[in-house]
């Protein structure tokens, strides 16, 4: 298992001795040492983790193929996608990141978040398709939540 030390995302301010075991991080297990001292384990719903993530056949039928914290997502109209959250947000003023894996012949613009309140938000999904601008469906599209 491969450990990765902050430090390479800043090393001005992070020691070295700061490293996470990013797979027991993923599975709930993981501590963090610093300075040599351990601390305790991260659990589900520390602050260190995501909040939801998922990804999703944006494509008929939509399918989700692996998701956290996430109740459904509903194909609105094409390229227009509403995720409702299992557990609430406290605030409607969390991140949302999204990509998308397209099909040839589309050239992806940046997705867009709309809607958003604590248990749900709506995905735009554009494209220019090669002739007009517009919404698509796609492959995939992925999200991560943090608040």
């Amino acid at each position: 298992m491969q450990k990765v030390s902050r430090t390479l995302l800043n090393p001005k301010t992070v020691p070295i001795s700061d490293v996470v075991d990013l797979q027991t991080a993923l599975d709930g297990k993981a501590t963090t040492t610093q300075g040599g001292k351990a601390d305790s384990a991260i659990q589900p719903g520390d602050p260190r983790l995501l909040n939801a993530w998922g990804n999703f056949k944006g494509t008929s039928p939509l399918a989700v193929n692996k998701s956290y914290n996430v109740s459904s997502v509903t194909r609105v109209a094409q390229g227009v996608y509403d995720v409702n959250l299992a557990t609430a947000m406290t605030d409607a003023n969390y991140v949302v990141t999204v990509g998308v894996r397209g099909s040839p012949g589309h050239n992806t613009h940046e997705p867009e978040i709309s809607l958003q309140t604590t248990t749900s938000f709506r995905i735009q999904t554009p494209s220019d398709g090669e002739t007009a601008y517009g919404l698509s469906d796609w492959d995939m599209v992925s999200f991560m939540v943090k608040g």
